[in-house]
């Protein structure tokens, strides 16, 4: 059999009937699967037997689906057990070899689920594929259509591989997972045997490719949800702080019973309760922790019920059950409740219904709110949701004193450190007060470190990368600290601590320096220390500096002071990057300010340029803009003339009366000034300095000079690498010219290049119409005269011709008469030729006049219908598909005939057979007349050509069928005169169908 691919056909409305067959694979029912009836069975017999067998197949499959929505349920967050029920249901119920499931993401299909396959099958699939049509899926994925290959291993154009052999894979069904267009996956299934899937299977991979797409959507919900859940987690816990009962857990951080008084008062007032109570669970037993009866006579039988506390979880009690299941119970009468064995405690306190919430923590019960109520019956879930509220609440209160207490020994350790903390407060206090200068930060670490480590000397000292210098010093002796100066700047060695930690790039303590052997400075014990400690401090893993600490006593520092000073090291990062990022800052914010007035003035030069075609408005524009934020005391722009190869003076900013007359009064030549020399150099020319001899040579350096300028730069005004002029700024300073300045002037001289280019394009646009304007009107004065002076020999010949015909047919051989046929075929083709040429120099030069009248667009079509029937071809029909039913419509009734007798003619030149229809009918608004044909059609990049002046569908079509290529032109602007249009659609070979829309009333002629 040939190998076939089909799509699955429309969406199904429902379930189609199934049988399960004995392997576990459900085949639909069919007179073969039905056991044949005997003699004795009826036909009734046999009609409740079918259904039956539908019946069974709907319930499997409804069965299938219910399971994967319940597992859509159950499982939002996680498609894996979802996409592993698809595969085994539809391999089971579309009597199927294989089954899997693949998802889409960046142009690729990656495997989700599969069902048991061969090994190398399973690593095909796990690899993954593209999404092209080599494979069944891709095919799907493709089309957004089900697809089904009838015989893989035959199917042309499709990726056979190894795997495919090994699974013997031969029927295929592959069904996208779309969301609104979107591909999320596809679902397939296989057969190792040649045997289509029949439409209730393909029905089904659908249904099951609808449920893995719910699932997919379920998870993004559920991710989506999730993160919506966090944000509003954090603004409950805001909420919640200003609460009644989160008020009284203020007042008494360390007592929760007023908090379980204040919960077991509401609660029984808001349920309407008969009692409330609050226990809680300390892991093994429950305690009662706060009791609320309503009637006192119920209060002794709920004392002597709550005496055989505390107790162990169990399910006699409603509080007992919901510490044991960690669950909400709802009791709605219990006195029917068979595990409930506090009957004679109910009936003595008043209740018959009973709910209690578990307090959770951290998924562990912690005690339970139970209320009690004297009417039988279940809780609303609005009394449940608030017990839930008032059962965090109570967790609340239970975790503050519980971290209340722990906050109280942790105060104690606390206690030892304030010092300390209140050292690094002060610290950072200083740093945020200074954060332009380290030195405040570093006396305040050196002073803190004195004193909180007990010490006679504290210093700070910063690596340049080479020296280490002293930033800060807390020194006991005046002396000791003289002594320490002179020792810095120094390098990098092993001799004092500070260069040891700065090498080591880690904390160095020296527990007596008398006894190191390479500590260099033994006068450490007479400068007051015998032991001390570096500290580095490091940036991005680079030392920056280093805290050395020394003390009296020899022996080691604690830990915690290690820690402490660590914590000082930290802080003095802190006030050097503070220091660096601040100067970074000042200088990107200065850079950000000039950036911002650059951009904003090349904005108003760029609105300028593009709103005005006003050359000399958009160049003082730029220039006034270049020299205000290149801080520039004059500037100029010049107009480049290429064929004379000079520069001349087109407009000025801040310039003096004196040098502008100087400038403009002769151009200048190529390569005389700044200016002149960008002709040769097509770059930037700056003079630093005018005055120096040999700098710059022009005819206007002693004026500049005398007015002060110093320096100058020129920059091109360039085009597509063309010189259009150059934009000149003086400084009254002299000096080189800033990297920025230089590129900043460039974007001007762009906008200015683009400016006169703009100008130039124009001038040339209106010397162009002119010429065009009067092009156009020889043309037409042409044709006209042309058209008559051709006409009037044209006639005579063919006049003549008809009279030599008609008086000497009977007297000319039959070779002359033919020749005579032909020339006047010529003459009155070459005349029609003539009048088209004079119809669309009419058109063109709009002197076609409309004449409007009431018409029946049927009798006309009619009329045209029969003028054109000489023309068709043997074998070929023409078709009238409407009735006289139109109304009249309002037309110029000539002009209709030509466009109408245009297309039929059109239509019968280029068909060769078949036929030629012509439809009319009502539009919006109007009329539509259609002449559709069957012949050879126009290509599609040809469709709007062949409506342009000489253009026919192609070279070919004008050889065979003749034409001037004029007459679709012309209807189409009768048409378009008329207030219509003519629209084409066509298919090479096949045909090609003319529309022609007019409306029910034609435009009045303009007077």
């Amino acid at each position: 059999m040939k190998a076939q691919e089909k799509t699955g056909g429309q969406r199904r409305t429902g379930v189609s009937a199934a049988t399960q067959e004995p392997l576990g694979q459900a085949q639909p029912c069919s007179p073969r699967t039905q056991r044949r009836p005997g003699a004795t069975e009826s036909a009734l017999e046999l009609q409740r037997q079918a259904h039956a067998c539908a019946l069974a197949q709907a319930k499997e499959q409804q069965a299938a689906t219910s399971e994967i929505l319940r597992l859509i349920s159950r499982s939002p967050a996680d498609v894996q057990p979802v996409f592993d029920a698809i595969v085994a249901h539809a391999l089971r119920l579309c009597g199927a070899s294989f089954a899997f499931v693949m998802r889409h993401q960046d142009g690729r299909l990656s495997l989700a689920a599969r069902t048991d396959s061969t090994p190398e099958f399973a690593d095909y699939l796990a690899r993954g594929f593209a999404v092209d049509r080599e494979t069944t899926t891709g095919r799907a994925a493709l089309s957004r259509q089900p697809v089904q290959v009838i015989d893989f291993m035959a199917e042309p154009g499709v990726g056979v591989t190894p795997a495919h052999r090994s699974e013997s894979v031969r029927t295929v069904l592959a069904v996208p997972l779309l969301r609104e267009e979107q591909l999320l996956g596809v679902i397939a299934i296989w057969r190792r045997e040649v045997q289509p899937f029949l439409e209730q299977q393909i029905a089904l991979l659908q249904t099951f490719a609808d449920q893995a797409v719910i699932a997919i959507e379920n998870l993004r919900l559920f991710n989506e949800l999730e993160a919506r859940n966090r944000e509003l987690t954090e603004a409950l816990e805001q909420q919640t702080a200003t609460g009644e009962i989160l008020r009284v857990i203020s007042q008494s951080p360390t007592d929760v019973q007023p908090v379980f008084d204040t919960i077991v008062a509401a609660a029984l007032k808001l349920c309407a309760a008969s009692s409330a109570n609050v226990v809680t669970f300390d892991g093994e037993l429950i305690h009662v922790a706060a009791i609320a009866p309503v009637r006192p006579e119920g209060a002794d039988a709920l004392r002597r019920h709550f005496g055989s506390y505390p107790r162990r979880p169990s399910r006699d009690t409603a509080n007992t059950r919901a510490i044991l299941t960690c669950r909400v119970v709802s009791i709605p009468d219990v006195l029917n409740d068979s595990d409930y064995a506090a009957g004679a405690t109910a009936i003595a306190a008043g209740y018959r219904s009973v709910l209690s919430v578990p307090l959770i923590r951290e998924a562990s019960p912690i005690g339970a709110i139970t209320v009690a109520r004297a009417e039988p019956g279940a809780f609303p879930e609005q009394q449940v949701a608030l017990l839930q509220t008032f059962a965090d609440q109570a967790v609340i209160a239970i975790e503050n004193a519980r971290l209340f207490r722990e906050l109280e020994a942790r105060n104690r350790d606390l206690i030892e450190a304030l010092e300390q903390q209140t050292a690094t407060s002060e610290i950072l206090r200083v740093l945020s007060r200074s954060p332009t200068d380290a030195q405040p930060v570093f006396d305040a670490i050196a002073a803190a470190a004195l004193k909180l480590c007990d010490a006679t000397s504290a210093n700070l000292l910063t690596f340049d990368g080479e020296f280490l210098h002293i930033a800060s010093m807390a020194m006991v002796s005046p002396e000791a600290e003289q002594a320490l100066r002179e020792l810095y700047p120094r390098p990098l060695d092993r001799g004092v601590v500070a260069g040891r930690a700065v090498l080591a790039r880690s904390v160095v303590a020296i527990h007596d320096v008398h006894v190191d052997p390479d500590y260099a400075f033994k006068g450490g014990a007479q400068m007051g220390f015998r032991s001390v400690v570096g500290i580095p401090f490091m940036r991005k893993g680079v030392p920056i500096g280093v805290i050395a600490v020394g003390r009296r006593d020899p022996g080691p520092f604690s830990e915690k002071q290690i820690a402490l000073l660590q914590t000082f090291a930290d802080q003095a990062v802190i006030a050097l990057e503070n220091v660096r990022l601040f100067k970074e800052l000042e200088a990107r914010t200065t850079e950000l300010t000039q950036s911002v007035g650059e951009l904003r003035a090349l904005g108003e030069v760029s609105q300028a340029v593009s709103s005005t075609l006003d050359l000399e408005a958009v160049l003082s524009t730029i220039v006034a803009r270049a020299t205000q934020l290149a801080g520039m005391d004059g500037g100029a722009i010049y107009e480049y003339d290429e064929a004379r190869q000079e520069f001349r003076l087109h407009t000025t900013d801040r310039l003096p009366d004196e040098l502008v007359e100087a400038l403009r009064s002769a151009p200048i030549a190529k390569g005389e000034g700044a200016i002149g020399r960008l002709a040769a150099t097509g770059e930037p020319v700056a003079v630093h300095d005018i005055v120096d001899q040999g700098t710059y040579q022009s005819r206007v350096r002693e004026i500049l000079i005398r007015l002060g300028y110093r320096s100058l730069l020129a920059v091109p005004l360039l085009r597509e690498d063309r010189l259009l002029g150059g934009l000149l700024v003086n400084r009254k300073s002299a000096g080189e010219f800033a990297p920025r300045v230089i590129d900043l002037l460039k974007t001007f001289a762009t906008q200015s290049a683009l400016a006169i280019q703009n100008a130039r394009l124009f001038r040339e646009i209106e010397d162009k119409s002119r010429q065009l304007e009067i092009a156009s009107r020889h043309k037409s004065a042409f044709l006209a005269n042309m058209s008559h002076e051709l006409r009037t020999p044209l006639n005579a010949i063919i006049g003549f011709t008809r009279i030599v015909m008609r008086r000497s047919q009977e007297r000319l051989e039959p070779q002359q008469f033919d020749n005579l046929e032909k020339i006047l075929a010529s003459g009155q083709h070459l005349l029609a030729l003539i009048n088209t040429i004079l119809d669309l120099a009419k058109v063109e030069a709009g002197r076609v006049e409309l004449n409007p009248a009431a018409i029946e667009p049927a009798p006309l079509l009619d009329q045209c219908m029969r003028t054109i029937e000489p023309l068709l071809k043997d074998g070929v029909v023409l078709l009238r598909d409407f009735d006289g039913g139109m109304p009249p419509m309002l037309v110029d009734e000539e002009l209709l005939r030509q466009v109408l007798i245009n297309l039929l003619s059109n239509a019968a030149k280029f068909t060769a057979r078949g036929s030629i229809r012509v439809r009319l009918r009502a539009g919006r608004g109007g009329v539509e007349i259609a002449v559709a044909d069957s012949g050879i059609g126009i290509a599609a990049d040809k469709l709007e050509s062949i409506f342009e002046e000489f253009e026919q569908a192609d070279a070919g079509s004008t050889r065979l069928h003749g034409g001037t290529g004029l007459g679709l032109t012309i209807a189409r602007r009768l048409a378009r005169l008329m207030g219509g249009e003519i629209l084409v659609e066509s298919v090479a070979g096949v045909g090609s169908t003319f529309t022609l829309t007019l409306p029910a009333r034609c435009p009045s002629p303009q007077p």
